[in-house]
């Protein structure tokens, strides 16, 4: 998972030196083969393909609660963020906003979150969309790309998110989450409780290192990190839902909170937010 923290830095500390931005036409988003126990009124599910030639997404989606896995059958680390423009903006607008800085697009749009996803893995969600234009934006390639698609108004099922056995509220200077977490896979919910936009990253120290070389590292803007990213929620709006398997093998872990602050000129360089020691117990 080096490359994810090379990847993750670069996307927070280097989007200004990113100007060129690829937007691709739309793929079908693959609707999963249904198991047995599946109903015929069942809400369906989705499953993306993330590829390193392209960025897919899916034409239309259906209003509501959407169940999705992000499924990276490429070699290199893959970010899936879903966004919701403004009612006010226009695609071109925001095309604009994110060819000439991707941090300029944020102030333009809702943002749902979603995982970062290392090749041959696969990580399960799920989402809530309202009715409008959508962009998913792959922050993880150079340069970052993304894809539009339509959220139509539908009487689809909702999905049913599984009950969540790790629960994160995102506060401002605050990560409420539990300090003690089983192994495994199990469902995280996510929730941003503040007036400002937040992320949750999962990282395991490097041996010999402390905390202290992580303030010290993310206020350097430089050098190798301190640590392994082990997992990675995407930025999510104030009131914003979303939820996603993890998997976390036993051991001792922080989780880091790159709060960003809106400005007039998009977004100012993140500052480490909130820590929060977690024990993933045996």
């Amino acid at each position: 998972m080096n490359q994810l923290a090379k990847i993750v830095r670069q996307a927070l500390l280097a989007a200004a030196l990113l100007t060129q931005a690829a937007c691709v036409s739309p793929a079908a988003l693959t609707p999963a083969t249904p198991t047995s126990t599946s109903r015929a009124d069942a809400a369906p599910e989705y499953v993306l393909d993330l590829t390193d030639a392209v960025q897919t997404a899916p034409p239309t989606l259906p209003a509501g609660v959407r169940s999705i896995t992000a499924k990276n059958i490429g070699q290199e680390v893959h970010a899936v963020i879903f966004k919701r423009l403004n009612e006010d903006v226009t695609m071109e607008q925001f095309t604009a906003a994110f060819s000439e800085n991707p941090f300029f697009s944020l102030r333009l749009t809702t943002q749902l979150g979603g995982p970062d996803t290392a090749p041959g893995t696969s990580t399960a969600g799920y989402y809530q969309f309202q009715p409008g234009a959508y962009v998913l934006t792959d922050n993880a390639t150079q340069p970052p790309r993304f894809a539009a698609f339509t959220v139509e108004a539908s009487t689809v099922a909702d999905a049913q998110p599984p009950a969540a056995a790790v629960t994160v509220e995102m506060q401002d200077g605050e990560l409420v989450m539990p300090a003690e977490i089983k192994p495994g896979a199990q469902w995280w919910q996510f929730t941003n409780a503040s007036q400002k936009m937040h992320m949750l990253g999962i990282v395991k120290l490097a041996a010999g290192k402390t905390v202290d070389d992580i303030v010290a590292w993310d206020k350097s803007g430089n050098g190798t990190e301190p640590f392994e990213w082990i997992a990675f929620w995407n930025l999510m709006s104030p009131g914003v839902t979303s939820w996603g398997e993890l998997d976390l093998p036993p051991g001792a872990y922080w989780g880091l909170d790159f709060a960003t602050e809106p400005t007039e000129a998009g977004m100012t360089p993140p500052a480490l937010g909130t820590l929060k020691a977690i024990t993933v117990t045996e």
